[in-house]
């Protein structure tokens, strides 16, 4: 019986890219005879889900009556069930003892277990860089928590004065938020473009998801805009009360009769109206 192997697509391709793989010839180093291509199947994942190694330059398969001294003796079956697979373990062991005695079946895993095992590694890692991304955003938001605050704590003199002027909250409050989102919005754009060039090193780690995946581009910027803008929404807020609060402790007590003679009111009031007006800024 002459030699014979089904190559997959991506051998085909890779091999006599154009041409029509029928007839070819195929041959492992150390085997002398070539084995003639009889056939062309789709390709498999024999490594791992999220791809074969740079190595691998093709697969081709071919009777194991033919195999001789250059394959392992050891087969893989594979089973597919219309139930569930562990309860045909039995049948199936019974079932190659009847065909050969001498033929033990050492292992048994259903698919499932054999896709897990497969990306193992790949899943530890993600849920590593997951929780380290989940440390990073905390981090973040904690940091500009902090920097909103202490910006918006320094700029409290500057928020009473314009507020005595006419401001509104609502103007104030949009103000801080605008200047918070343009910061933001800076470190967004250079996030997403080192993330974007750093997408070839995602690649190997991904299944089923490609590395340029466009709602993981729009969600994690969305987030990470809108966690930017409650830590920012929460110090202003606040310095806004407060200092409509004082406002109103000043007007209050500016109101009460009897403090100030109405001469020395007139030229209190015009002396903080011409304060508020030389340290407002321009």
């Amino acid at each position: 019986m002459a030699a014979v192997a089904l190559v997959t697509a991506s051998t085909a391709k890779h091999w006599w890219p154009g041409e029509n793989p029928i007839g070819k010839h195929v041959r492992y180093v150390s085997e002398k005879p070539f084995r003639t291509v009889v056939g062309v199947v789709g390709d498999t994942r024999d490594a791992a889900l999220a791809g074969d190694p740079d190595w691998v330059e093709g697969y081709f398969y071919f009777p194991y009556a033919q195999s001789g001294v250059n394959v392992s003796p050891r087969m893989n079956v594979v089973l597919k069930t219309a139930g569930d697979p562990l309860a045909l373990v039995q049948p199936f062991r019974r079932l190659v003892s009847e065909i050969r005695q001498d033929v033990p079946v050492t292992e048994t895993r259903t698919m499932d277990e054999v896709m897990s095992e497969s990306v193992s590694t790949p899943r530890s890692t993600m849920w590593l860089l997951f929780s380290f991304a989940a440390l990073a955003m905390v981090l973040s938001s904690v940091g500009i928590y902090a920097i909103i605050t202490y910006t918006v704590a320094q700029r409290t003199r500057e928020i009473g004065i314009r507020m005595a002027l006419g401001a509104r909250e609502r103007d104030i409050l949009q103000g801080i938020l605008a200047h918070s989102l343009a910061i933001t919005s800076v470190g967004l754009a250079i996030g997403v473009g080192a993330a974007y060039a750093s997408t070839r090193v995602m690649r190997t780690l991904l299944f089923q998801v490609t590395s340029h995946d466009l709602v993981t581009f729009i969600a994690i910027p969305t987030l990470l805009l809108t966690l930017a803008l409650v830590a920012t929404y929460i110090p202003a807020r606040r310095a806004t009360k407060v200092t409509s609060r004082q406002l109103q402790e000043n007007s209050s007590i500016r109101a009460q009769p009897g403090i100030f003679p109405a001469p020395a009111r007139t030229m209190t009031t015009t002396m903080r109206l011409a304060l508020y007006c030389a340290v407002a800024p321009s």
